[in-house]
């Protein structure tokens, strides 16, 4: 966990032999957790072309990207970790999160719930697997398709992703449907959620 440390010997073996790309692995995952995102992308790219393990190469370069910023990229590095190695559960949970980041509620779902299946005891990707679902509906909403919309907020809600904004996004998906009293129950549990926010 010294990685200030880490860096300089690993900067210190890779002056020294090219005969150890691992080492540009861990230089990369160094200068990440020190924030210097700009130089763990370099220390990944070098890794890969290097003949480095794709999978784990583009994982950390992906999720390099994503931490710049520049999702586009991300997902286009996290699609080759996936493929080289499909069944990685934490792949599919961050190419997901990538996916949200670029709007894209559909995709960002079927890779969480592929991450989901693959680890299913992982609550830190079940959570992220509800909140692609979150955006999944307001994005349906936005659509005009409420009652899908209804349908994935409230399995978000009845899986453990409760608030008051989520409600109030069902009771509107319900109020279009017409299901006024429903709609109202939704409110008032947002209310109790959040009774101090006049909006509700």
């Amino acid at each position: 966990r010294d990685y200030k440390k880490a860096a300089e010997l690993l900067t210190a073996v890779l002056a020294m032999t090219d005969a150890m790309p691992e080492a540009l692995l861990y230089l990369g995952r160094a200068r990440y957790e020190l924030g210097e995102q700009g130089r763990s992308i370099d220390a990944f790219r070098r890794y890969l072309g290097a003949g480095g393990d794709p999978a784990a190469g583009y994982f950390f370069l992906g999720r390099s990207y994503l931490a710049c910023a520049r999702p586009a990229a991300a997902v286009a590095c996290l699609r080759r970790s996936a493929q080289a190695a499909p069944d990685r559960a934490p792949t599919w949970a961050l190419l997901g999160a990538a996916l949200l980041k670029r709007k894209r509620t559909k995709a960002a779902v079927d890779c969480l719930e592929k991450a989901v299946n693959l680890a299913p005891q992982d609550k830190r990707i079940y959570r992220g697997y509800l909140n692609a679902l979150y955006g999944r509906g307001v994005r349906l909403m936005a659509r005009g398709d409420a009652d899908m919309a209804r349908q994935v907020l409230g399995f978000a809600i009845a899986n453990g992703l409760d608030g008051a904004a989520i409600r109030l996004w069902k009771a509107r998906a319900l109020r279009e449907l017409g299901r006024v009293e429903e709609a109202i129950a939704d409110c008032e549990a947002a209310l109790s959620i959040a009774p101090g926010d006049p909006s509700i």
